[in-house]
């Protein structure tokens, strides 16, 4: 036997000794294969060390450990040899590691081993393939188990957890477990199917969008708006614990995340709030794909289409806030409309297109009278109010509130809705006496018909005779600080203007007059 050949026999024989053999073994899909290799690492270590990093591969597992300080990192690396007709284990380490990460205190990035379920590692790799869900025949190809570094509001570690790499040569994907291996989200950004994803396009992704955001958001969690775009869902919420603040979360193919940065919540810090909180459990995302098409339908707007829709518990100021779904609907001229439906799905409103609104005229007799109408008939049966303005684009009223009685509020009216505009001035303030006299129902409003509010107008342009004047407004009150009716009637102060100049005139119902303001 030749030299050479007696040294090939020596080294074959030496690498026999150096291990068990490896061959044919995939640490990611043979079962036990990568916790053997980590039970190396350990014996070589000779005590269960705490790990900042574990990553392996088909063929390499790579553990960061804690130093003799608790701030020292070292890595140990294990990989299969191949050697011609035999594959064998090759252990190096310790090395020192200078860890990249931005957070400080560098002993927080470890967790203990002993905590990883290494024993599932091919049970998680399969949950990760099928989480994937890839078009082709896909495979993990990598897995990380580590803390993941948070940056805002300043860099901190997150929860421990798993990273598989997932492939199939056209997509990518990364699903995240946690340490007992049990799935907990992914980033599937690198897929077809999220690339061709639209959460307003089917009811494809409700059910699994409703599960998946339920988990997260438990009747302690205080939901003040649900947002539906083409990109996902996001929802505004509470904070649990900081008090005029609100969290973010938004759902997508990817699972439930929440924002970052928490938000101050300015409306609740101005005593401003257009929604009010109510629990997720509410929501019945089923009743979607059957509330759309009814929106649509309703609208009928020439290639419309859904561009939004929103959960919100709403403040009209009228009566205790519900809980409604509005979906928005526009077409390519840029014509948009709403519709508002109740959780169930039941239309409730539907807001035309403003191309498609009449174009009223405010201060017509038959729009004032409407205007009235409609403004008795959205507030509850009795309501009292104590004025009533009308001008040439909206209404402005004051009444007793609706949801507070024996406290007053004002509303603004205008075409479409009746929103609520904060607190009325004292009646004080103006030299005013307050009290139930001055208030007045529905019904003490029957006299101001469509005819009598004509003519009162004309007689008013006339009796003023003001060069180029104009009605500007119309004002229903008991009485204010020059006029009071001696018959305890309900007045209409009906003012001209013209520029800078203008005048008012004061009638009973029946068109007494009773004060008169000259330009």
């Amino acid at each position: 036997m030749t030299s050479a050949a007696l040294r090939i026999v020596a080294v074959t024989l030496f690498l026999v000794a150096a291990g068990p053999a490896r061959a044919g073994d995939n640490l990611l899909t043979t079962p036990g294969a990568a916790a053997r290799a980590v039970d190396e690492i350990v014996a070589k270590i000779s005590h269960a060390p705490a790990v900042s990093l574990i990553e392996i591969t088909p063929d390499t597992v790579t553990l960061d450990v804690q130093g003799e300080k608790p701030f020292h990192v070292n890595e140990w690396h294990w990989s299969v040899l191949d050697l011609w007709l035999f594959e064998r284990s090759v252990l190096s380490g310790p090395q020192p590691v200078e860890p990249s990460a931005l957070v400080k205190d560098i002993s927080a990035s470890f967790f203990p081993l002993s905590e990883v379920a290494l024993d599932r590692l091919p049970e998680v790799v399969t949950a990760a393939v099928k989480r994937a869900a890839l078009e082709d025949e896909a495979a993990v190809v990598s897995i990380r188990i580590e803390r993941p570094t948070t940056i805002l509001p300043e860099p901190v570690y997150g929860e421990p957890r798993w990273s598989l790499a997932v492939t199939s040569g056209r997509e990518q994907a990364t699903v995240y477990a946690a340490l007992d291996g049990t799935i907990v989200g992914a980033d599937v950004s690198g897929t077809q199917r999220a690339r061709m994803f639209d959460m307003l396009g089917g009811d494809a992704h409700l059910a699994e969008a409703q599960t998946d955001l339920a988990a997260v958001l438990d009747a302690n969690v205080r939901v003040r708006e649900i947002d539906f775009s083409k990109t996902g869902i996001y929802v505004r919420a509470e904070h649990p614990s900081k008090e005029n603040t609100l969290v973010s979360y938004s759902w997508n193919l990817n699972g439930v995340r929440r924002d970052l940065i928490d938000t101050p919540d300015v409306d609740r810090m101005v005593g401003d709030e257009e929604n009010v909180a109510f629990t997720f459990s509410d929501l019945d995302f089923s009743v979607l794909p059957g509330l759309e098409k009814a929106a649509l339908q309703k609208l009928d707007l020439d290639g419309g289409a859904i561009t939004g829709l929103t959960a919100e518990k709403r403040v009209t100021g009228l009566r205790t806030p519900d809980l409604v779904w509005v979906v928005y609907v526009e077409n390519a001229k840029g014509e948009k409309g709403q519709v508002i439906a109740n959780t169930r799905g039941a239309i409730l409103e539907a807001v035309e297109p403003e191309s498609r609104r009449p174009k009223a005229e405010w201060l017509a007799g038959a729009t004032v009278r409407a205007t009235l109408d409609r403004i008795f008939a959205k507030f509850p049966k009795g309501e009292k109010f104590t004025s009533i303005l009308i001008n040439d684009d909206q209404a402005h009223v004051d009444a007793e509130d609706p949801v507070k009685p024996g406290e007053m509020a004002s509303f603004i009216v205008d075409s479409q809705k009746i929103t609520p505009f904060g607190r009325p001035f004292p009646p004080e303030v103006f030299g005013m006496d307050s009290g139930p006299e001055r208030m007045f129902t529905a019904d003490d409003m029957a006299g101001y018909d469509a005819a009598t509010l004509d003519t009162l107008k004309q007689r008013t342009l006339e009796r003023l005779n003001l060069q180029g004047g104009k009605i500007s407004r119309l004002t229903f009150e008991r009485g204010n600080v020059f006029v009071a009716s001696p018959h305890g009637k309900v007045l209409v102060e009906i003012r001209v203007e013209a520029g800078y100049r203008g005048g008012r005139v004061t009638y009973e119902p029946d068109g007494t007059e009773l004060d008169v303001v000259l330009p």
